[in-house]
């Protein structure tokens, strides 16, 4: 008895039935807590050790997550102790219908798009999204930018069609003020990326999505030496930099008793308190979006090693 490997592949719906690469797989238990990851490789594969019984089986929850792409789920497994059923035990291939964010044709611009659905799953046909350019910058002659020309004075609207789908064309780097119509009329401002295509969720309820540290880890602590100093930059779902994050990201050491870990001035300053090995855990806090289903915030945990 003991940890059993686990096998996970992501096939997509098309005729050739392609490998989907990259995908990071969560696995959850049955209260929802997180246990561990992997990354499908160029065949489509993600492998994971996890604990399993005797048939039936311990039930996990699988989630799968990729920036730019949408995917149905969780899905449900059960990893066996000693593994007996079928000809493969504990592998399974997953079906999935994968959504790609596209790009728009004009290199000017970037196409927003997403499906709009409600708890149930189900989607809100003619869910509408209203964008209306805020014009705070001009060029140095004092003019608006020409791409800009096609939104002075009106709102852009545009509706989900009865699947759900909702599709526009923004100016890259524009500046808007969006009204979601499905959303209580909740108002938000967005800045479009300058990229060829961005989730509709993304852009209008970004969340922070990666993490790195300057210097980069991992990290080295002495207790005689004192204190380090690490600035990180935190990128949300929007690609947007969002500086170091506050108030969407909080800093801390998952062992106080070894390390100690706070945000001062920007910089996230990191204490020994006694020799061992902790981990400087960023997290989001409850000011930031929260996405269902999860999703992993890449970089969030760095080692720390404390020496004397």
């Amino acid at each position: 008895m003991g940890l059993q490997s686990v096998n996970v592949r992501l096939k997509d719906t098309t005729t050739g039935a392609n490998p989907v690469v990259g995908v990071i797989l969560r696995f959850y238990d049955t209260l929802d807590s997180f246990v561990v990851q992997a990354v499908t490789d160029v065949n489509g594969l993600g492998n994971v050790l996890l604990d399993g019984t005797t048939v039936p089986g311990t039930t996990y929850r699988v989630r799968a997550y990729k920036p730019g792409c949408e995917f149905a789920g969780p899905w449900e497994i059960q990893v066996e102790d000693p593994p007996v059923t079928g000809p493969h035990p504990n592998d399974w291939t997953m079906s999935v219908n994968v959504f790609e964010v596209p790009n728009a044709t004009d290199p000017s611009m970037c196409r927003v798009a997403g499906y709009v659905i409600d708890p149930s799953g189900n989607p809100i046909y003619k869910s509408y999204f209203k964008f209306l350019a805020i014009y705070d910058q001009v060029n140095k002659d004092g003019i608006i930018p020409v791409n800009y020309g096609r939104f002075v004075g009106d709102w852009v609207y545009a509706e989900a069609d009865e699947k759900g789908y909702f599709q526009i064309d923004l100016p890259r780097g524009g500046k808007f003020s969006v009204e979601a119509g499905s959303f209580q009329f909740m108002n938000r401002k967005i800045v479009v990326p300058d990229r060829g295509g961005i989730l509709l969720a993304d852009l209008v309820f970004p969340i922070p999505a990666s993490v790195v540290y300057d210097p980069v880890g991992p990290f080295v602590v002495s207790i005689a030496g004192g204190p380090i100093t690490l600035t990180p930059q935190v990128i949300g779902s929007d690609y947007a930099d969002w500086g170091f994050g506050s108030p969407y990201v909080a800093y801390s050491s998952d062992n106080t008793s070894i390390l100690e870990a706070g945000l001062s001035g920007g910089k996230i300053v990191l204490t020994g308190k006694a020799v061992g090995s902790a981990n400087l855990v960023a997290a989001r806090t409850s000011d930031a979006f929260r996405v269902v289903p999860s999703r992993p915030f890449v970089g969030s945990m760095a080692p720390v090693t404390v020496i004397p």
